[in-house]
């Protein structure tokens, strides 16, 4: 009875939190190509406590609640990687825009050089 107990105990709890399971994993799976703003990363940082602490005041004995500790753990390794992986796709973005106003200055002193060599070719030529 006391087995059936905690089982019903845990099934309870864990509805309660499937939620917020899903609604943090969709936040920070939403992140792609722009680091999150600080309001969402702090609101996707206490899910994740939450997740992790989802068991901690209960009276349930069953093991189970233990992957809900793996999976905030899961959860903030991958917000983790987006979020580097965002900062890679804004470095990128930068070094491309960077390289593009380089190579116009480039062409363009490149030109500058041209005119610069004509003149001094036409001036020798006219002298």
């Amino acid at each position: 009875m006391q087995m059936l107990s905690q089982k019903n105990k845990f099934s309870d709890q864990a509805k309660i939190v499937f939620p917020l399971l899903e609604s943090t994993f969709k936040k920070i799976n939403i992140i792609t190509l722009e680091t999150p703003q600080p309001f969402v990363e702090n609101d996707i940082k206490n899910n994740i406590n939450e997740v992790a602490n989802s068991f901690v005041n209960t009276n349930i004995y069953d093991t189970r609640k233990e992957a809900y500790l793996q999976i905030a753990q899961f959860y903030k390794m991958f917000f983790e990687d987006k979020k580097i992986a965002a900062k890679k796709a804004e470095n990128i973005h930068l070094f491309e825009k960077q390289f593009e106003e380089c190579a116009i200055g480039f062409k363009d002193k490149e030109q500058q050089l041209a005119q610069k060599n004509n003149a001094i070719l036409s001036r020798s030529n006219t002298q």
